[in-house]
């Protein structure tokens, strides 16, 4: 208002409301991540199936209950896991398809009777329409949320898998694989340890977003 006039400062409110304004501000600030994020797991998927391919005929033991099971290969168990991202990858589409839609102009739940043109601010956000229905956006505002961190704790759940796999394939009991020092740290008092610290931190990561699902789901139901 001070910047621009009395007209343009009040206009800036017409037929908005912290409900609509902030189911916006939370679509966009989440359809920006899910981009983010598929960019991220392709490229972990590429890298996969690049090191896969790499150790297709790299022959190891498969194991189940920690124990020999049958002959395997190390591209095997690699491939396996991009499968998994590539389903999380398949997840983030069906989100942004899902959730692309604008919630701005559905005020506190009831719309409005100002003349506003649904459509065109849709448009202008790079949304596929306005949300067809005003109450459901205001009412449901943490289903995109917790469906979105549900999709984050599956494949925090796949990492983590992962992350334990090849920790325990680089100890000396197994010593199937050698992780780099940069991943690594030594022993605070044994000089012939090296800790697996990255993927530890993935463990515990996957703990974590677990827990926020659980949160999101129980604000939901008590909305």
């Amino acid at each position: 208002t001070d910047e621009l006039g009395l007209e343009a400062g009040l206009a800036m409110h017409t037929a908005r409301s912290r409900n609509d304004q902030i189911v916006t501000d939370m679509r966009l600030w989440m359809r920006a991540r899910v981009v983010n994020l598929a960019r991220l797991c392709l490229g972990l998927l590429q890298a996969l199936i690049e090191v896969a391919r790499l150790h297709v005929d790299s022959v190891m033991a498969g194991y189940t209950h920690h124990q020999h099971a049958t002959i395997s290969t190390f591209g095997h168990h690699l491939a396996a896991y991009a499968e998994a991202i590539r389903r999380i990858v398949q997840r983030l589409h069906f989100w942004y398809d899902t959730f692309n839609y604008s919630p701005l102009g559905c005020v506190t739940g009831f719309s409005t009777t100002f003349p506003i043109d649904r459509h065109y601010t849709a448009e202008l956000l790079g949304c596929y329409g306005p949300e067809p229905n005003s109450i459901d956006p205001v009412t449901s505002r943490w289903e995109p949320e917790a469906e979105l961190v549900q999709i984050l704790a599956v494949l925090l759940a796949h990492l983590s898998s992962m992350a334990q796999t090849f920790i325990l394939l680089s100890t000396q009991e197994f010593g199937v694989l050698k992780l780099h020092p940069r991943f690594c740290s030594g022993s605070s008092i044994m000089p012939q340890k090296v800790n697996p610290d990255t993927l530890e931190v993935m463990k515990a990561k996957a703990a974590e977003v677990t827990g926020r699902l659980h949160t999101l789901l129980t604000l939901g139901r008590a909305n």
